[in-house]
């Protein structure tokens, strides 16, 4: 009886190892195909071809929903891309316009629908509820660090977002830059920003370290609304003293109290 108990006890440990090798190889398949998807993704980032860079933005969105732990390394990427140089263009082509200055201006319009799909796919998924309040969307990506400082953004929309840290410090916010309605539960850094267009801040929540040194409003600045756990900006101050919405004149000066 001894015997046929040991032998019992060894095949159990036997199958036991064999489950957890089995288990083990099971994820290390899948750590690999995790990393040849990024790879592939990643490098499709840095095609000549607009359409290229665009699947490879949602071959990462792909990856990053199906697996939680590379949501932020995914989400560096995005910013990475965002950060890279690049100068709205507003020009249009005439009729006299050579062929390579036309071809120059496809490029720069097809970036910048690149740059608004990184932009909206970030958005989308830092957006915490949907229609119902009660209930968190399940493409919410939770514990997100947004690094933008210096990145050139377009009609950026992160409204009703719910952000760890943000730095945007000495980025260009070309066009409305809406931020109503949205958590920063960590560090919000705005210094030297520079808004051209509107800036809307109604009812944002800023829970952690807020920094609006040096910041520029060349058109409108809304933060009616707004809450600073931590203490409101100097800068902010004449925004939120002006009109009942919060609306403060163009270029309003960034000392408070020349503003009285």
């Amino acid at each position: 009886m001894l015997l046929a108990a040991l032998r019992q006890r060894t095949a159990g440990l036997e199958l036991a190892e064999k489950t957890r090798a089995a288990s083990i190889t099971e994820h290390d398949a899948t750590e690999r195909r995790v990393t040849e998807l990024y790879t592939k993704a990643a490098e499709q980032l840095g095609a000549g071809k607009a359409p290229v860079r665009l699947a490879g933005l949602y071959a990462l969105e792909r990856l990053a929903q199906n697996h939680p732990d590379q949501r932020q390394t995914i989400v560096n990427v995005f910013c990475a891309y965002l950060r890279m140089p690049y100068t709205p263009t507003d020009e249009t082509p005439t009729d006299d316009t050579s062929a390579e200055v036309v071809d120059r201006h496809q490029e720069r319009i097809q970036e910048r629908e690149v740059r608004l799909t990184a932009q909206r796919v970030l958005a989308h998924h830092l957006l915490r509820f949907g229609t119902n309040p009660d209930n968190q969307v399940t493409t919410f990506w939770a514990e997100i660090d947004l690094d933008l400082a210096g990145a050139t953004l377009i009609d950026l929309d992160l409204s009703r977002t719910t952000i760890r840290h943000a730095r945007f410090g000495k980025a260009r916010f070309s066009g409305t830059a809406r931020f109503d309605n949205a958590r920063f539960n960590g560090i919000a850094e705005f210094d030297e920003a520079r808004f051209s267009g509107d800036a809307v801040f109604r009812r944002a929540r800023f829970n952690g370290t807020t920094r609006f040194g040096g910041v520029r409003f060349n058109s409108n600045a809304r933060f009616g609304g707004a809450q600073f756990r931590r203490g409101m900006p100097q800068e902010t101050r004449p925004y939120l003293r002006s009109d009942h919405d919060g609306t403060a004149p163009h270029g309003a000066p960034d000392d408070p109290d020349s503003a009285n």
